[in-house]
């Protein structure tokens, strides 16, 4: 069978929106499910950033964001279908870069599991399609362009094996020394490839149309995979496929019948055998880690639900702006400023300025900002941490913004004395118990109408462990001592996790604010609505704890 002639114009859709190219040639197998069309809207953006980069064109802010990823992490439960996009997303990258002669290496923990798993799927998409078998050759080592056939030096896709009982210096050349102006890795079953294997790929990825696809199921809660979308999500495009979310998608009667290559049945045999509330449920089917360690402050599990919370802001909520002030010197880490309304952050700002008035005027401009979109009269509080040059922005918003500033210094002794050891130790807690137990804080930050995420802020309030020292709550610092017993400190400074424990503490305890139970009757009880309002403000007038 002879391919169709496909229009120049046709062909320049694809590199720009591959989605389309997905669709033309994923054919049946293509699904617009909750994952894949997502996770080809991503692919994009990230090709063709770094297709702009690498052209020297202008890019937008965006675009700049998406061109220093490493790549796609994706963290999936079993059977969702995620190799077969994979292998699809490889033919691509080989069809639409086909001119500079891109490079794909495959590999999983061991020889075994790649060549059951993802290595097939390409054969399967070759075997499918006849407009893809025009395309390209598939021989038990490599797949190549047919147009290559007979030249010196080949684009191509081949399989590289783990051994797991090889040395880390065996281990670390199965992905080193593979060089083009683009190159994918694409890594099966990432929870289980042995670290010192990932260590080549960022030399790798010098290359300047390089990418990461990392596909994973969460067996455990460390190790370089699980990072990715932790401490290290900002570097990557972190996606997560719920196995549970797709057969509820399966279920819908537009849709009966479809994905025949998701057994549902084994996924219901998962939750009657384990129960829904089970890891082993939760990592098979849900794609999620097991069930965080004693000792972590703030599960993910608790930090990415926040992500999603809405909650309904009152007219008497609060607003709490808090700083966390940088150090003194070029390159130190950048002031970070939230806002807050009630338990809702409104927006998250760093400001690299080192000058204390140009900070204070930071601060102040803020407060002026976002007064002026709630109310005049809306009860705020701002709070500063004071140490280093902290304590000059301070003064400079008393004594020449002229506002009432709370000094934070989490070195201090805690309100607790019987339970803290110091101030930062009982402001973390306190911002533990508003994730885990209360589960009140929204980080559903909104600008121009849609949800923004910041991974940063999740991957330092994910990091950030706990234990019991001399009978009280003590919380893993930085600097040279971390202060608890057998756990370093922490390698960065978590400057954003810093600035939300000031605005949720300067929340709890430095203004006036409904308790989430009664939050919770107003949204039952609209009828009641203005009669609580009344009665709120009239509390927060005896109080005295206004502007």
């Amino acid at each position: 069978m002879t391919a169709p002639r496909i229009s120049e114009r046709e062909v320049d859709s694809w590199i720009y929106e591959p989605i389309r190219w997905a669709r033309k040639f994923g054919g049946d197998r293509f699904d617009p499910w909750s994952g894949q069309e997502e996770f080809w809207i991503e692919y994009g953006k990230l090709l063709n950033a770094k297709i702009l980069r690498w052209k020297g064109l202008p890019m937008t802010d965006e675009q700049k964001k998406y061109a220093r990823k490493l790549g796609i992490s994706i963290m999936a439960g079993q059977g969702v279908g995620k190799g077969a996009t994979i292998s699809l997303c490889g033919l691509h990258y080989m069809f639409v870069l086909q001119s500079v002669r891109p490079k794909i290496v495959c590999t999983a923990p061991a020889g075994p599991q790649l060549h059951s798993s993802l290595w097939p799927e390409y054969g399967e998409w070759l075997q499918r399609n006849p407009l893809l078998a025009e395309i390209f050759e598939k021989n038990a080592h490599r797949i190549f362009l047919k147009e290559d056939t007979g030249r010196g030096t080949v684009s191509r896709i081949e399989p590289r094996t783990v051994q797991p009982n090889a040395s880390p210096e065996d281990q670390k050349v199965v992905l080193a020394g593979v060089h083009a102006l683009g190159v994918m890795y694409q890594v099966d079953e990432g929870s289980g490839v042995p670290e010192a294997v990932f260590e080549p790929l960022e030399g790798g990825l010098t290359d300047p149309l390089s990418m990461i696809i990392l596909l994973f199921n969460p067996t455990k809660r460390d190790g370089f995979a699980m990072e990715t979308h932790r401490r290290n999500r900002d570097q990557w495009i972190p996606l997560q496929w719920d196995g549970e979310v797709l057969a509820a998608e399966k279920r819908k009667p537009e849709n009966y019948g479809r994905f025949l290559w998701f057994n549902e049945e084994v996924q219901e045999s998962h939750a009657k055998k384990y129960g829904k509330d089970s890891d082993f449920y939760r990592v098979r089917v849900k794609g999620l880690p097991p069930n965080q360690s004693g000792d972590m402050l703030i599960s993910f599990e608790s930090a990415i639900a926040a992500q999603t919370r809405v909650i309904e802001t009152l007219d008497s909520d609060p607003l709490v702006i808090a700083a966390d002030i940088g150090g003194p010197n070029r390159g130190a880490d950048p002031s970070i400023i939230i806002p807050m309304r009630g338990p809702q952050v409104l927006d998250l700002h760093e400001h690299n300025e080192k000058d204390t008035t140009q900070l204070s005027d930071r601060i102040a401009g803020h407060l002026r900002d976002h007064l002026a979109s709630v109310g005049s009269d809306v009860q705020y509080a701002i709070g500063v941490d004071v140490i280093g040059i902290g304590r000059g922005v301070r003064d400079q918003l008393v004594n020449v913004q002229k506002l009432r500033v709370f000094s934070i210094d989490v070195s201090q002794k805690p309100l607790n004395e019987g339970r803290y050891h110091r101030m930062r130790d009982q402001m973390y807690w306190e911002l533990r118990e508003g994730f885990m137990d209360a589960l009140e804080i929204s980080l559903r930050i909104m600008k121009k109408g849609m949800p923004v995420t910041d991974d940063e802020l999740i991957g330092q309030l994910t990091s950030i462990r706990w234990a019991e020292v001399d009978g009280k709550i003590k919380i893993q610092g930085k600097g040279l001592s971390s202060g608890i017993p057998h756990v370093p400190p922490l390698a960065n400074s978590p400057d954003k996790a810093d600035a939300l424990a000031i605005a949720w503490w300067l929340y709890k305890h430095c203004t006036s604010k409904m308790p989430p139970g009664q939050r919770r009757q107003r949204r039952q009880r609209n009828a009641n609505t203005d009669a609580a309002l009344l009665g709120f403000r009239s509390m927060a007038a005896r109080m005295g704890r206004g502007r």
